[in-house]
């Protein structure tokens, strides 16, 4: 509905620390961006990205605090990008936009004309009610 798909050129994904990725035994951003480049037709490029281990988990950071880990945690990747590349860029949630930021800014920076971000959840912004009383 959004008439981004016949823009598309290929599909990436947000990549997670290689520790976790083997302990856990698949990176479900991965997996997500794998079936889409299919059902879509598109290429899968991987490696354009990468995720640098040393980070700590970004689940429990303010927003602050997650740009801030998303600036110290994603790199390029030593695969190629080709110039001009309209991009899907797949994760599993978006909580506060800062890990797909970054990580649009590499791949811009790569050489993608443009970067189109999905994800499978979206973390709810807390109301005014749900937000902490103030002590």
């Amino acid at each position: 509905e959004s008439g981004i798909l016949p823009r598309l050129t290929a599909v990436t994904y947000v990549p997670m620390p290689p520790e976790r990725e083997r302990h856990r035994g698949y990176n479900q951003s991965a997996l997500l961006a794998e079936y889409l480049a299919k059902e879509l037709g598109l290429p899968l490029r991987e490696g354009v990205l990468r995720r640098d281990g040393r980070a700590t988990a970004h689940a429990a950071a303010g927003r602050a605090e997650r740009v801030a880990l998303a600036r110290e945690s994603y790199r390029a990747g030593e695969a190629s990008l080709p110039q001009g590349e309209r991009i899907l860029l797949v994760d599993d949630i978006l909580t506060t936009g800062a890990t797909v930021e970054n990580c649009a800014a590499l791949l811009r920076e790569r050489g993608a004309e443009t970067v189109f971000a999905a994800a499978v959840l979206r973390t709810p912004r807390p109301t005014e009610r749900e937000k902490p009383a103030k002590l």
